[in-house]
């Protein structure tokens, strides 16, 4: 059976909607809604490693956003708006690089897919640290605003 893919919601802090503000300043009925620049992520579940390196290149700040992750069964039906590739280990050290697929994948299952353990010598080269050279594929499937109440579903 393939292996259970995990999605994270990457969330900036909670902002009140400006217009439901300047609504009820200006006297009219209405409650500004709640609403947050999302970004969620999918990855196979055993490649969390290329994950949390995705996160350190983004320079995420807990202190101003939020990670809620889960497990999810493979869906073929989910679309990449943007389907990347980081590659660690090896001569590109711990923390990596991050790259765009090529050719490009709209499927999630397609995306997900091109993971792999790149089989190199590199004795001779003085940045190789040690490791095997990893890919791991990520697939952004939603990047804009959320209502609040979709996101504590």
């Amino acid at each position: 059976s393939e292996p259970l893919w995990t999605e994270c919601f990457l969330t900036q802090r909670m902002q009140k909607d400006q217009e439901g503000v300047e609504a009820l300043e200006a006297g009219q009925p209405g409650q500004p809604t709640t609403r947050s620049d999302v970004e969620v992520w999918l990855f196979r579940s055993d490649t969390a490693s290329g994950f949390e390196k995705f996160l350190q290149h983004r320079h995420f700040d807990p202190a101003n956003e939020d990670a809620t992750c889960r497990s999810i069964s493979p869906d073929s039906s989910v679309q990449c708006l943007e389907c990347t590739r980081i590659i660690f280990g090896g001569v590109y050290g711990s923390i990596g690089v991050i790259v765009p697929t090529y050719p490009p994948e709209s499927q999630a299952v397609g995306c997900l897919s091109r993971n792999r353990v790149v089989e190199a010598d590199f004795d001779d080269d003085d940045n190789y640290d040690g490791n095997p050279t990893r890919e791991v594929a990520l697939c952004n499937s939603h990047k804009g605003r959320l209502d609040s109440a979709m996101l504590q579903s």
